[in-house]
Protein backbone atom coordinates (compact mmCIF):
# COMPACT_ATOMS: atom_id res chain seq x y z
CA UNK A 1 0.00 0.00 0.00
CA UNK A 2 1.37 3.40 -0.97
CA UNK A 3 1.43 5.83 1.91
CA UNK A 4 1.12 9.60 1.82
CA UNK A 5 4.31 11.53 1.21
CA UNK A 6 4.44 14.38 3.78
CA UNK A 7 5.81 16.74 1.12
CA UNK A 8 3.11 15.73 -1.33
CA UNK A 9 0.35 16.74 1.06
CA UNK A 10 1.30 20.41 0.91
CA UNK A 11 0.22 20.99 -2.67
CA UNK A 12 -0.47 18.81 -5.69
CA UNK A 13 -1.62 20.81 -8.70
CA UNK A 14 -4.69 22.60 -7.37
CA UNK A 15 -4.73 20.42 -4.23
CA UNK A 16 -3.84 22.38 -1.09
CA UNK A 17 -3.45 21.10 2.46
CA UNK A 18 -5.84 23.07 4.66
CA UNK A 19 -4.94 24.42 8.07
CA UNK A 20 -5.83 21.55 10.34
CA UNK A 21 -6.64 23.54 13.45
CA UNK A 22 -9.22 25.60 11.54
CA UNK A 23 -10.93 22.34 10.54
CA UNK A 24 -10.38 20.16 13.61
CA UNK A 25 -11.18 23.10 15.96
CA UNK A 26 -9.33 21.78 18.96
CA UNK A 27 -10.92 18.33 18.98
CA UNK A 28 -8.73 15.79 20.76
CA UNK A 29 -8.07 13.20 18.08
CA UNK A 30 -5.10 10.94 18.61
CA UNK A 31 -5.87 8.83 15.55
CA UNK A 32 -5.68 11.46 12.79
CA UNK A 33 -6.16 13.12 10.39
CA UNK A 34 -3.40 12.10 8.03
CA UNK A 35 -4.24 15.00 5.72
CA UNK A 36 -6.99 17.45 4.74
CA UNK A 37 -6.90 18.53 1.10
CA UNK A 38 -8.94 20.96 -0.98
CA UNK A 39 -9.09 21.17 -4.79
CA UNK A 40 -10.67 23.73 -7.11
CA UNK A 41 -12.15 23.42 -10.58
CA UNK A 42 -12.35 26.88 -12.12
CA UNK A 43 -14.22 25.70 -15.22
CA UNK A 44 -17.20 24.36 -13.27
CA UNK A 45 -16.88 26.56 -10.20
CA UNK A 46 -16.63 23.37 -8.17
CA UNK A 47 -14.41 22.24 -5.34
CA UNK A 48 -13.36 18.88 -3.93
CA UNK A 49 -12.30 17.93 -0.42
CA UNK A 50 -10.38 14.85 0.72
CA UNK A 51 -9.79 13.93 4.35
CA UNK A 52 -7.83 10.77 5.03
CA UNK A 53 -8.14 10.20 8.75
CA UNK A 54 -6.35 6.95 9.65
CA UNK A 55 -4.79 4.02 7.76
CA UNK A 56 -3.51 1.89 10.64
CA UNK A 57 -5.82 -1.01 9.71
CA UNK A 58 -5.19 -0.68 5.97
CA UNK A 59 -6.14 1.56 3.02
CA UNK A 60 -8.92 3.96 3.94
CA UNK A 61 -12.45 3.45 2.61
CA UNK A 62 -14.99 6.27 2.58
CA UNK A 63 -17.65 7.65 0.30
CA UNK A 64 -17.63 10.71 -1.95
CA UNK A 65 -20.42 13.14 -1.02
CA UNK A 66 -21.79 15.43 -3.76
CA UNK A 67 -23.61 18.51 -2.46
CA UNK A 68 -23.33 22.29 -2.77
CA UNK A 69 -22.87 23.04 0.93
CA UNK A 70 -20.38 20.43 2.15
CA UNK A 71 -17.64 21.92 4.35
CA UNK A 72 -14.15 20.65 5.25
CA UNK A 73 -15.35 20.28 8.85
CA UNK A 74 -18.21 18.03 7.75
CA UNK A 75 -15.87 15.89 5.66
CA UNK A 76 -13.43 15.65 8.57
CA UNK A 77 -16.16 14.49 10.95
CA UNK A 78 -17.32 11.93 8.42
CA UNK A 79 -13.77 10.70 7.77
CA UNK A 80 -13.16 10.31 11.49
CA UNK A 81 -16.40 8.37 11.82
CA UNK A 82 -15.24 6.07 9.01
CA UNK A 83 -12.15 5.14 11.03
CA UNK A 84 -14.37 3.99 13.87
CA UNK A 85 -16.94 2.44 11.55
CA UNK A 86 -14.40 0.34 9.66
CA UNK A 87 -12.81 -0.84 12.89
CA UNK A 88 -16.24 -1.64 14.33
CA UNK A 89 -17.12 -3.51 11.14
CA UNK A 90 -14.03 -5.70 11.58
CA UNK A 91 -12.72 -4.94 8.09
CA UNK A 92 -9.03 -4.31 7.23
CA UNK A 93 -9.45 -0.66 6.32
CA UNK A 94 -8.89 2.78 7.77
CA UNK A 95 -11.19 5.78 7.47
CA UNK A 96 -11.49 8.64 4.99
CA UNK A 97 -14.13 10.74 3.25
CA UNK A 98 -14.29 13.08 0.29
CA UNK A 99 -16.69 15.51 -1.28
CA UNK A 100 -17.48 17.31 -4.50
CA UNK A 101 -18.76 20.75 -3.58
CA UNK A 102 -21.24 21.62 -6.32
CA UNK A 103 -24.94 21.24 -7.03
CA UNK A 104 -25.70 17.78 -8.47
CA UNK A 105 -28.71 19.27 -10.28
CA UNK A 106 -26.26 21.17 -12.51
CA UNK A 107 -24.53 17.89 -13.40
CA UNK A 108 -27.28 15.39 -14.35
CA UNK A 109 -26.33 11.75 -14.26
CA UNK A 110 -25.22 10.63 -17.73
CA UNK A 111 -24.40 14.13 -18.97
CA UNK A 112 -20.99 15.10 -20.43
CA UNK A 113 -20.63 17.70 -17.68
CA UNK A 114 -21.13 15.04 -15.01
CA UNK A 115 -18.58 12.74 -16.56
CA UNK A 116 -16.00 15.51 -16.88
CA UNK A 117 -16.51 16.61 -13.27
CA UNK A 118 -16.20 13.05 -11.93
CA UNK A 119 -13.10 12.46 -14.06
CA UNK A 120 -11.59 15.64 -12.61
CA UNK A 121 -12.38 14.41 -9.10
CA UNK A 122 -10.79 11.03 -9.94
CA UNK A 123 -7.63 12.82 -11.06
CA UNK A 124 -7.59 14.79 -7.79
CA UNK A 125 -7.65 11.70 -5.57
CA UNK A 126 -5.56 9.48 -7.87
CA UNK A 127 -2.18 10.27 -6.24
CA UNK A 128 -3.56 9.22 -2.84
CA UNK A 129 -3.40 5.43 -3.14
CA UNK A 130 -4.26 5.06 0.55
CA UNK A 131 -7.83 6.24 -0.23
CA UNK A 132 -10.51 4.10 -1.89
CA UNK A 133 -13.63 6.15 -2.84
CA UNK A 134 -17.18 4.82 -2.69
CA UNK A 135 -20.68 6.19 -3.30
CA UNK A 136 -22.29 8.52 -0.81
CA UNK A 137 -25.05 11.12 -0.85
CA UNK A 138 -25.25 12.51 -4.39
CA UNK A 139 -23.02 9.88 -6.03
CA UNK A 140 -23.77 6.35 -7.17
CA UNK A 141 -22.39 3.26 -8.90
CA UNK A 142 -22.11 5.01 -12.28
CA UNK A 143 -19.82 7.63 -10.80
CA UNK A 144 -17.70 4.91 -9.19
CA UNK A 145 -17.39 3.26 -12.62
CA UNK A 146 -15.90 6.47 -14.03
CA UNK A 147 -13.45 6.75 -11.14
CA UNK A 148 -12.40 3.12 -11.51
CA UNK A 149 -11.74 3.52 -15.21
CA UNK A 150 -9.51 6.49 -14.40
CA UNK A 151 -7.47 5.09 -11.53
CA UNK A 152 -8.62 1.48 -10.85
CA UNK A 153 -9.63 2.42 -7.33
CA UNK A 154 -13.26 2.61 -6.20
CA UNK A 155 -15.93 0.48 -4.58
CA UNK A 156 -19.69 0.29 -5.10
CA UNK A 157 -19.42 0.00 -8.88
CA UNK A 158 -22.10 -1.37 -11.20
CA UNK A 159 -19.99 -4.49 -11.81
CA UNK A 160 -19.42 -5.02 -8.09
CA UNK A 161 -21.73 -5.71 -5.18
CA UNK A 162 -24.87 -3.59 -5.77
CA UNK A 163 -24.92 -1.89 -2.37
CA UNK A 164 -28.01 0.24 -2.95
CA UNK A 165 -29.94 -2.38 -4.87
CA UNK A 166 -29.41 -4.90 -2.09
CA UNK A 167 -29.93 -2.32 0.63
CA UNK A 168 -26.89 -3.50 2.60
CA UNK A 169 -26.72 -0.44 4.84
CA UNK A 170 -30.41 -0.79 5.62
CA UNK A 171 -29.87 -4.49 6.31
CA UNK A 172 -27.50 -3.62 9.14
CA UNK A 173 -29.92 -1.02 10.50
CA UNK A 174 -32.76 -3.53 10.46
CA UNK A 175 -30.71 -6.19 12.22
CA UNK A 176 -29.78 -3.60 14.85
CA UNK A 177 -33.46 -2.85 15.40
CA UNK A 178 -34.22 -6.52 15.98
CA UNK A 179 -31.30 -7.04 18.36
CA UNK A 180 -32.18 -4.00 20.46
CA UNK A 181 -35.89 -4.76 20.72
CA UNK A 182 -35.62 -8.53 21.12
CA UNK A 183 -32.73 -8.07 23.56
CA UNK A 184 -34.91 -5.99 25.85
CA UNK A 185 -32.84 -2.82 25.54
CA UNK A 186 -35.75 -0.55 24.51
CA UNK A 187 -38.13 0.28 27.33
CA UNK A 188 -41.76 0.03 26.29
CA UNK A 189 -41.02 -1.81 23.05
CA UNK A 190 -41.20 -5.58 23.27
CA UNK A 191 -41.81 -6.49 19.63
CA UNK A 192 -40.72 -5.18 16.24
CA UNK A 193 -44.05 -6.24 14.75
CA UNK A 194 -46.69 -3.60 15.36
CA UNK A 195 -44.21 -0.82 16.07
CA UNK A 196 -44.25 2.53 14.27
CA UNK A 197 -41.43 4.28 12.46
CA UNK A 198 -40.51 7.70 11.06
CA UNK A 199 -37.74 7.98 8.48
CA UNK A 200 -35.87 11.17 7.67
CA UNK A 201 -34.51 10.86 4.13
CA UNK A 202 -36.42 8.50 1.84
CA UNK A 203 -33.30 7.74 -0.20
CA UNK A 204 -31.22 4.64 -0.81
CA UNK A 205 -31.00 3.74 2.87
CA UNK A 206 -34.29 5.11 4.16
CA UNK A 207 -36.43 3.55 1.43
CA UNK A 208 -34.69 0.17 1.71
CA UNK A 209 -35.12 0.19 5.49
CA UNK A 210 -38.82 0.99 5.11
CA UNK A 211 -39.14 -2.09 2.86
CA UNK A 212 -37.28 -4.37 5.28
CA UNK A 213 -39.19 -3.02 8.26
CA UNK A 214 -42.57 -3.52 6.56
CA UNK A 215 -41.73 -7.19 6.06
CA UNK A 216 -41.41 -7.50 9.84
CA UNK A 217 -44.66 -5.70 10.56
CA UNK A 218 -43.35 -2.19 11.23
CA UNK A 219 -45.71 0.62 10.22
CA UNK A 220 -44.14 3.66 8.51
CA UNK A 221 -46.08 6.70 9.74
CA UNK A 222 -43.84 9.58 8.55
CA UNK A 223 -41.09 10.17 6.00
CA UNK A 224 -39.24 13.05 4.37
CA UNK A 225 -37.21 13.77 1.25
CA UNK A 226 -35.68 16.67 -0.67
CA UNK A 227 -34.86 15.43 -4.18
CA UNK A 228 -34.24 18.95 -5.57
CA UNK A 229 -33.21 21.64 -3.12
CA UNK A 230 -32.91 24.23 -5.89
CA UNK A 231 -36.69 24.06 -6.44
CA UNK A 232 -37.41 23.61 -2.75
CA UNK A 233 -39.02 20.37 -3.91
CA UNK A 234 -39.72 17.83 -1.22
CA UNK A 235 -40.96 17.79 2.33
CA UNK A 236 -42.69 15.53 4.84
CA UNK A 237 -45.62 13.13 4.62
CA UNK A 238 -47.47 11.69 7.61
CA UNK A 239 -50.33 9.31 8.25
CA UNK A 240 -50.93 8.01 11.81
CA UNK A 241 -52.41 4.78 10.47
CA UNK A 242 -49.47 4.12 8.16
CA UNK A 243 -48.21 5.40 4.83
CA UNK A 244 -48.76 3.42 1.63
CA UNK A 245 -45.20 2.25 1.07
CA UNK A 246 -45.82 1.03 -2.47
CA UNK A 247 -46.95 4.50 -3.54
CA UNK A 248 -43.92 6.16 -1.96
CA UNK A 249 -41.50 3.73 -3.59
CA UNK A 250 -43.13 4.23 -6.98
CA UNK A 251 -42.73 8.00 -6.67
CA UNK A 252 -39.10 7.64 -5.69
CA UNK A 253 -38.42 5.31 -8.63
CA UNK A 254 -39.99 7.93 -10.92
CA UNK A 255 -37.68 10.65 -9.59
CA UNK A 256 -40.50 12.43 -7.79
CA UNK A 257 -40.84 13.56 -4.21
CA UNK A 258 -42.94 11.53 -1.80
CA UNK A 259 -45.05 14.65 -1.20
CA UNK A 260 -46.73 13.76 -4.54
CA UNK A 261 -48.45 10.76 -2.93
CA UNK A 262 -52.18 10.52 -3.60
CA UNK A 263 -52.91 8.32 -0.60
CA UNK A 264 -56.11 9.56 1.05
CA UNK A 265 -55.73 11.15 4.47
CA UNK A 266 -52.00 11.88 4.22
CA UNK A 267 -50.72 15.11 5.74
CA UNK A 268 -48.26 16.83 3.41
CA UNK A 269 -45.81 19.49 4.56
CA UNK A 270 -44.00 20.79 1.49
CA UNK A 271 -40.62 22.49 1.35
CA UNK A 272 -37.23 22.39 3.01
CA UNK A 273 -38.40 24.47 5.96
CA UNK A 274 -40.73 21.63 6.97
CA UNK A 275 -38.16 18.83 6.98
CA UNK A 276 -37.53 18.75 10.73
CA UNK A 277 -41.23 18.12 11.26
CA UNK A 278 -40.59 14.42 10.51
CA UNK A 279 -39.00 14.09 13.96
CA UNK A 280 -41.94 15.54 15.88
CA UNK A 281 -44.54 12.85 15.24
CA UNK A 282 -45.09 10.19 17.86
CA UNK A 283 -43.32 7.05 16.66
CA UNK A 284 -41.65 4.16 18.43
CA UNK A 285 -38.61 4.30 16.14
CA UNK A 286 -37.09 7.36 14.50
CA UNK A 287 -34.48 6.88 11.79
CA UNK A 288 -32.41 9.90 10.68
CA UNK A 289 -31.06 8.78 7.29
CA UNK A 290 -30.06 12.06 5.66
CA UNK A 291 -27.55 14.72 6.70
CA UNK A 292 -25.07 15.40 9.49
CA UNK A 293 -26.42 17.22 12.58
CA UNK A 294 -30.03 17.19 11.41
CA UNK A 295 -31.19 16.68 15.01
CA UNK A 296 -30.09 19.42 17.39
CA UNK A 297 -30.99 19.81 21.05
CA UNK A 298 -34.19 21.73 20.33
CA UNK A 299 -35.35 19.05 17.90
CA UNK A 300 -34.43 16.28 20.32
CA UNK A 301 -36.57 17.88 23.01
CA UNK A 302 -39.61 17.67 20.73
CA UNK A 303 -39.15 13.99 19.84
CA UNK A 304 -41.51 11.31 21.12
CA UNK A 305 -39.63 8.12 20.36
CA UNK A 306 -38.37 5.09 22.22
CA UNK A 307 -35.51 4.32 19.86
CA UNK A 308 -33.40 6.38 17.46
CA UNK A 309 -31.34 4.51 14.85
CA UNK A 310 -28.62 6.66 13.30
CA UNK A 311 -28.71 5.38 9.73
CA UNK A 312 -26.99 8.59 8.59
CA UNK A 313 -23.51 9.60 9.68
CA UNK A 314 -23.47 11.89 12.73
CA UNK A 315 -27.13 12.94 12.41
CA UNK A 316 -27.40 14.04 16.06
CA UNK A 317 -25.43 16.77 17.77
CA UNK A 318 -23.64 15.73 20.94
CA UNK A 319 -26.13 17.71 23.02
CA UNK A 320 -29.10 16.06 21.32
CA UNK A 321 -27.69 12.59 21.82
CA UNK A 322 -26.98 13.24 25.49
CA UNK A 323 -30.49 14.67 26.00
CA UNK A 324 -32.14 11.59 24.52
CA UNK A 325 -29.95 9.30 26.61
CA UNK A 326 -30.81 11.23 29.77
CA UNK A 327 -34.50 10.82 28.98
CA UNK A 328 -34.40 7.08 28.41
CA UNK A 329 -34.38 7.08 24.60
CA UNK A 330 -32.02 4.45 23.20
CA UNK A 331 -29.77 5.75 20.42
CA UNK A 332 -28.14 3.30 18.03
CA UNK A 333 -24.72 4.80 17.24
CA UNK A 334 -24.20 5.68 13.59
CA UNK A 335 -20.98 3.85 12.75
CA UNK A 336 -22.24 0.72 14.49
CA UNK A 337 -25.75 0.80 13.02
CA UNK A 338 -24.96 1.77 9.42
CA UNK A 339 -21.88 -0.40 8.84
CA UNK A 340 -23.58 -2.54 6.17
CA UNK A 341 -22.64 -0.35 3.23
CA UNK A 342 -18.95 -0.17 4.04
CA UNK A 343 -18.79 -3.90 4.68
CA UNK A 344 -20.35 -4.48 1.27
CA UNK A 345 -17.84 -2.07 -0.23
CA UNK A 346 -14.94 -3.82 1.47
CA UNK A 347 -16.15 -7.15 0.12
CA UNK A 348 -16.31 -5.60 -3.34
CA UNK A 349 -12.70 -4.47 -3.00
CA UNK A 350 -11.66 -7.89 -1.69
CA UNK A 351 -13.26 -9.47 -4.75
CA UNK A 352 -10.62 -7.78 -6.91
CA UNK A 353 -7.83 -9.48 -4.96
CA UNK A 354 -9.50 -12.78 -4.07
CA UNK A 355 -12.50 -13.58 -6.29
CA UNK A 356 -15.38 -15.51 -4.73
CA UNK A 357 -17.76 -14.84 -7.61
CA UNK A 358 -21.33 -15.84 -6.66
CA UNK A 359 -20.33 -16.42 -3.03
CA UNK A 360 -19.26 -12.81 -2.49
CA UNK A 361 -22.73 -11.38 -1.79
CA UNK A 362 -23.61 -14.08 0.77
CA UNK A 363 -20.21 -13.43 2.35
CA UNK A 364 -21.02 -9.72 2.59
CA UNK A 365 -24.43 -10.35 4.14
CA UNK A 366 -22.95 -12.79 6.65
CA UNK A 367 -20.25 -10.29 7.57
CA UNK A 368 -22.81 -7.55 8.20
CA UNK A 369 -24.89 -9.78 10.45
CA UNK A 370 -21.78 -10.95 12.30
CA UNK A 371 -20.47 -7.43 12.91
CA UNK A 372 -23.79 -6.06 14.15
CA UNK A 373 -24.43 -9.11 16.31
CA UNK A 374 -20.97 -8.82 17.87
CA UNK A 375 -21.27 -5.09 18.54
CA UNK A 376 -24.82 -4.22 19.51
CA UNK A 377 -25.40 -6.34 22.65
CA UNK A 378 -21.88 -5.68 23.96
CA UNK A 379 -22.23 -1.91 23.51
CA UNK A 380 -25.65 -1.62 25.11
CA UNK A 381 -24.81 -3.90 28.02
CA UNK A 382 -21.76 -1.74 28.71
CA UNK A 383 -23.84 1.42 28.31
CA UNK A 384 -26.31 0.21 30.92
CA UNK A 385 -23.73 -1.09 33.36
CA UNK A 386 -21.69 2.12 33.35
CA UNK A 387 -24.56 4.57 32.84
CA UNK A 388 -22.86 6.03 29.78
CA UNK A 389 -24.20 6.75 26.31
CA UNK A 390 -24.06 3.96 23.72
CA UNK A 391 -21.61 6.14 21.75
CA UNK A 392 -19.23 6.29 24.72
CA UNK A 393 -19.58 2.55 25.20
CA UNK A 394 -18.93 1.93 21.50
CA UNK A 395 -15.79 4.06 21.66
CA UNK A 396 -14.43 1.98 24.55
CA UNK A 397 -14.92 -1.22 22.59
CA UNK A 398 -13.87 -0.03 19.13
CA UNK A 399 -10.85 2.17 19.89
CA UNK A 400 -8.84 -0.91 20.85
CA UNK A 401 -9.35 -2.23 17.31
CA UNK A 402 -8.04 0.85 15.47
CA UNK A 403 -4.38 0.30 16.29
Amino acid sequence: MALANPQRDVCVGVGVELDRESVVRGDVDTFGPLHILAFENAKFGAKAILVTHNIARGPAIGGCRFAPDVTPREVYELARAMTWKNAAALIPHGGAKSAIVANPVDFPQGSPQRRELIEWYADCVAPYAEYIPGPDMGTDERDMDIIFRKNARSIGRTDGIPLDQLGLTALGVMHTLKLLVEGGFVDGLTSVAGSTMSVEGFGNVGAALARFAAQDGVKLIAASDLPDATRNYGGVVHHPDGLDLARLLALRDAGKSIIETDQPGVQVFAGKAELKRVFAFEADIVVPAARTNSIDLETAKSMRAKLVLEAANAPLTDEAEQHLHDHGVIVGTDYIVNCGGVIGGAEGWAELQNPLDALRIPAAVARIITAVTKNIPAIHVLSRSKGITPRAAAAEIVEARIG
